[in-house]
């Protein structure tokens, strides 16, 4: 059973080919979150626990490409290095 931690409004113009939000993938351990457009755009939402096991999340790093366009994006097994994200 899933619950609902936080709601974040991304952009108020809908799917766009330039409006992150189109994919949306997670870390295999579940650390990081990457939300992509179609066209160049990505962000990165990295998750942590504070002392008390309340859940935060960290203002989103960009992981922008010029001159690119996506069809999927996925979170890549790489143990307990840094989390990884590869776009087609």
């Amino acid at each position: 059973i899933s619950s609902k931690e936080f709601t974040w409004r991304l952009m108020a113009s809908g799917c766009r080919r330039i409006v992150p939000g189109q994919f949306l993938a997670s870390d295999p351990k579940g650390r990081a979150v990457m939300i992509g457009a179609i066209e160049k755009q990505k962000l990165v939402y990295v998750f942590n626990r504070d002392a008390s096991s309340k859940l935060t999340i960290s203002s989103p790093l960009e992981a922008h490409k010029a001159s690119t366009i996506h069809f999927s994006i996925v979170g890549v097994d790489v143990g307990f290095d840094n989390p990884i994200f590869a776009a087609q």
